[in-house]
């Protein structure tokens, strides 16, 4: 399975829609700082996967504060070849559609067939929890959950055993236990426990394959210095016989190299001052952009502040709100007796 595209809306923090796409084959890295969102897309996708959209337990994606709201996902993606949209709202008008190329399902109809063909169920009331996932349930490890994985494993079992075989059992019987430990104890020959560093055999391997490395390194450069002493030697005995009969030909042909040598290392200087400027100029613009950054982060900080000081002013107004009737009351109240004693003031005077 290929993901496409996800949207979500009124979910959790995600207030407003929120769209990816165009989502890259294999890993797809989503980098952000504390409680900016990241699980939450994961939980959105495991909601769509795997929550009935009838379930009363997908109360964690309803918005803080927010009951009116109706968590949405929508997800476009491509399994064996086929494109797949899937659209689930929660909580509120609940419904569900999925579109399998040019087919159409909605409704209960829509998730046993999204359940029928990717192979798991749903749940008959409540959330959806472990054992309803069967082998997709496999590829989904949260954030410290990993030791948890034997349960998935276990729920996952009969597929698996029957995909493949009994060897499956094994691995999660004790035998397998005591393979693992004896895995682990060659492992220890081999790797310390803490770091994993090579320890015992392992390591003096290593170290005299290092030497090795470095005694051919030495050897390949002892030989490749002899054979340029060796092509200088015949060098200089060509020139030798070539300089015995016009010598001062030899004079003029190595001011003429060192004439172009010159001109070289001319060159090279103007080509050092030039990367100088160069090497400057980026330096410059690094500093600019750290102060750019800088100034990024601190308004990210203000915002930050400004949502919070937004996020108590609308629970503060909410309160007040729901004060309002009982302060409409006494004003009433208030206003009755005031009534009276105008009207017993009235008669009192007269």
């Amino acid at each position: 399975m290929r993901l496409l595209r996800l949207r979500v809306e009124q979910l959790r923090r995600f207030r407003e829609p929120v769209e990816i796409r165009d989502l890259e084959p294999g890993i797809n890295l989503f980098a952000g700082p504390n409680e900016s969102g990241k699980s939450t897309l994961v939980r959105a996708i495991r909601a769509a996967f795997f929550e009935r959209f009838k379930s009363s337990g997908a109360g964690d994606l309803q918005p803080w504060g927010d009951t009116s709201a109706a968590p949405s996902v929508e997800l476009e993606f491509e399994w064996q070849g086929v494109h797949w949209k899937l659209s689930k709202r929660f909580l509120r008008q609940k419904r569900c559609d999925l579109e399998i190329g040019t087919r159409r399902f909605n409704g209960d109809e829509a998730e046993e067939k999204l359940a029928e063909l990717l192979g798991y169920q749903f749940p008959g009331k409540g959330p959806s929890k472990a054992q309803h996932w069967g082998v997709p349930g496999l590829l989904w490890i949260e954030q410290g959950e990993g030791q948890a994985l034997s349960d998935s494993v276990a729920h996952a079992g009969p597929y698996l055993k029957s995909a493949l075989g009994e060897s499956l059992g094994d691995l999660a019987s004790s035998a397998g236990d005591a393979l693992i430990a004896r895995v682990e104890a060659e492992r220890a020959k081999l790797l310390t426990a803490s770091t994993g560093r090579p320890t015992g055999e392992y390591a003096e391997i290593l170290r005299q394959h290092e030497d090795a490395v470095a005694r051919l390194t030495t050897l390949d450069r002892d030989i490749a210095a002899y054979r340029q002493q060796v092509d200088r030697l015949a060098e200089l005995r060509r020139l030798r016989g070539e300089d015995e009969g016009r010598p001062w030909e030899t004079y003029r042909r190595q001011a003429a190299e060192a004439q172009t040598k010159l001109t070289e290392v001319q060159g090279w200087r103007q080509a050092r001052a030039h990367e100088a400027q160069d090497l400057e100029h980026c330096v410059a613009s690094q500093q600019h952009g750290r102060d750019q950054q800088a100034a990024y982060a601190r308004q990210h900080q203000e915002l930050e502040q400004r949502v919070r000081e937004r996020d108590a002013t609308g629970l503060r107004i909410t309160e007040l709100q729901a004060d309002r009737p009982r302060i409409d009351a006494q004003v009433e109240q208030a206003q009755a007796v005031y009534r009276t004693a105008e009207a017993r003031l009235t008669t009192a005077r007269r």
